[in-house]
């Protein structure tokens, strides 16, 4: 969890965020890198720069971007062309106003990486690392528990905080996602692989957390 605060123009901040995208794609750098450039990428723009060159007043009164349900969370997101941003990059930009009390269930993911910023409002993020996959199971440590405020943002990768669960805590919580799916071209990707995070306790942290389907995430957390 870290906080916006410095700030450099959206048309470097686009450039940087695409070629950090393009080396993890070559295999130039790791997924931890990745979230360590992301870092730097998400400390150096002002949240205020930020929701200007993404037109927020104008995301605010647009219901596209209502969450809809877990299966179409976050909608596409366009700087505006005075911003200069770089167009057609490899990393998707989306974001999404999430109602007060709903959560996005606790999911995992494979062979992907995700950062999220919180534009508005509060979010209460819940992170765990993926120690173990199978077919029935995930192994999960809680990594991070702390509530999200504007200008605030997570990473996950197959490596670190893989698995998270985050519930609005106010009326007016959107949240900025940039997301890199098949980083490896020859590996399966998957986006949303819901689990129950009240497994059993393996003892150091771990928890089994059982591989559940959409109708079951959404009887436990919905």
């Amino acid at each position: 969890m870290s906080s916006l605060a410095v700030s450099i123009d959206i048309r470097s901040w686009t450039h940087q965020l695409d070629s950090l995208g393009r080396d993890l794609l070559n295999s130039q750098i790791t997924a931890l890198a990745w979230q360590d450039g992301m870092d730097d990428l998400y400390r150096n723009i002002d949240l205020g720069t930020l929701l200007r060159a993404i037109d927020f007043k104008h995301m605010i009164n647009n219901s596209d971007f209502n969450f809809i349900d877990q299966g179409r969370t976050f909608t596409p997101v366009k700087f505006l062309p005075e911003t200069g941003a770089l167009e057609n990059m490899v990393v998707e930009i989306r974001a999404t106003k999430v109602p007060k009390g709903v959560s996005i269930f606790p999911h995992g993911h494979l062979n992907m990486v995700s950062g999220f910023v919180t534009l508005s409002g509060e979010f209460h993020f819940r992170q765990y690392d993926r120690l173990h996959l199978d077919e029935n199971f995930f192994h999960i440590r809680l990594s991070s528990d702390h509530y999200s405020q504007p200008g605030q943002w997570n990473t996950q990768s197959e490596d670190k905080n893989n698995v998270h669960w985050f519930t609005a805590m106010t009326d007016d919580t959107y949240l900025f996602s940039t997301k890199l799916q098949r980083v490896d071209p020859n590996q399966y990707c998957a986006s949303n692989m819901f689990v129950d995070i009240n497994g059993k306790d393996l003892g150091d942290g771990v928890i089994q957390a059982e591989r559940i389907d959409f109708d079951r995430a959404k009887e436990l957390y919905g």
